[in-house]
């Protein structure tokens, strides 16, 4: 019965945890386990179509297994299904990725390609922002309590279920169960809590990326406000010299 119990309550944390997976912030390969690629009337995945690497952090790129339009787009597809939040372009493979936001290298513009033997798709995870951060945070919130919700039944479930098996032993073999069983809630709460907690800390880091490189934006602008502002009072100056001297 506690191994049982052991079986149920990883599974729910691990369940948890390749949820929180979904919720990406980085390029995680688990990200792809759920993209069903359908193809004429088969249904595969990911890795039986396509090699998958990760040049960045935040990036994968899906180099399809054979050079087919139909396949480009199946997988195109099949990832829009199920995260329709990446942003897919078709890139070349000799290309020196700077990734752009240049018209027509949507996946759907794979049609309109004569040669597609070095094409490869770039999936960018979304950037980190004020709303996607309060959404991932929500996200791993609402997912934890609903595991510890599974927790708490599966406990109180088996605390009935050693009460009537033990029913009639001596005091020290009840208390040793329920120790048990109280041991294996707490271990896995506290793994669950762990994983929340990585999850939270990673979205996090990538918030304050993001807040950094607004800053950085708005610092470049406003110093190219000034550097504008300072050639028109320049030219403002010359252009009074100039009636000075009539």
């Amino acid at each position: 019965m506690l191994g049982e119990v052991k079986s149920k309550m990883s599974g729910y944390v691990a369940l948890t945890n390749y949820r929180y997976m979904n919720l990406c912030v980085n390029a995680e390969p688990a990200s792809l386990l759920c993209v069903n690629v359908e193809l004429g009337d088969a249904t595969y995945n990911m890795e039986e179509v396509a090699d998958v690497a990760k040049p960045k952090d935040d990036q994968f790129a899906i180099l399809p297994k054979d050079s087919s339009k139909e396949l480009f787009l199946a997988i195109g597809k099949g990832i829009m299904a199920s995260h329709p939040e990446f942003k897919q372009e078709v890139k070349d493979l000799d290309e020196d990725d700077e990734s752009g936001d240049d018209e027509g290298n949507g996946i759907s513009n794979i049609m309109n390609s004569d040669d597609i033997s070095n094409k490869y798709i770039l999936l960018t995870m979304p950037e980190i922002n004020d709303d996607r951060h309060d959404i991932i945070i929500d996200g791993v919130d609402s997912l934890q309590k609903e595991c510890i919700a599974k927790l708490d039944a599966i406990m109180q479930e088996y605390t009935q279920k050693f009460a009537i098996k033990l029913k009639g032993a001596d005091v020290k073999e009840m208390d040793e169960a329920k120790d048990n069983l109280q041991g294996l809630y707490d271990q896995h709460k506290e793994l669950l809590e762990d994983y929340s907690n990585n999850k939270k800390e990673e979205v996090e880091k990538a918030y304050q990326r993001y807040l950094e490189e607004q800053d950085a934006s708005e610092n470049e602008r406003q110093e190219e406000d000034a550097a504008h502002n300072d050639e028109a009072s320049q030219s403002m100056r010359m252009g009074f010299d100039d009636d000075d001297e009539y």
